[in-house]
């Protein structure tokens, strides 16, 4: 591996690690494509066993994750921005929590072909996705910054 290609991955890296919106905008938009690869395998899967209504409850669960995860990182930026460390790991975990635990009581209830379809299952592969993908950019973002934002 050449210094230019070391250097580029570095730029790139740290790019997640910058502090404000420009850094979470490079983590929600890494987020946003690794769930896109993951819809691609689990989409597969859910035509295999529902047709096109396994496709649908795919997208759904994957729509709903993404959008909590979103909200949970943007959420966690705003509390870090006036240093309030556990406030913003708090909301965080209750946003990436609450929302699809609500969505998912509200189309149990409505019911319908997407709940046939399995949608709890996809929104657990998509939720536990979200979860590992966040906590691994957490801790790269805290590595990167040197610790320095642990324990203020």
């Amino acid at each position: 591996m050449n210094a230019k290609s070391s250097l580029s991955l570095e730029s790139r890296v740290t790019l997640l690690a910058r502090p404000g919106f420009a850094g979470t905008a490079a983590r929600a938009s890494l987020l946003g494509g690794l769930l896109l690869l993951l819809f691609v395998l689990v989409a597969s899967v859910g035509f295999a066993l529902s047709g096109s209504s396994g496709v649908l409850a795919a997208m759904f669960a994957a729509l709903v994750c993404l959008v909590s995860g979103l909200l949970a990182m943007v959420a966690a930026e705003i509390a870090r921005q006036f240093h309030q460390r556990l406030a913003s790991v708090l909301l965080a975990m209750g946003i990436r929590t609450s929302l699809p635990m609500a969505v998912l009581v509200a189309v149990y209830v409505r019911g319908g072909a997407i709940v046939d379809a399995g949608m709890a299952f996809y929104l657990l592969v998509f939720y536990l996705a979200v979860l590992a993908i966040e906590t691994y950019l957490d801790v790269t973002l805290l590595r990167l910054a040197g610790g320095s934002e642990v324990g203020a």
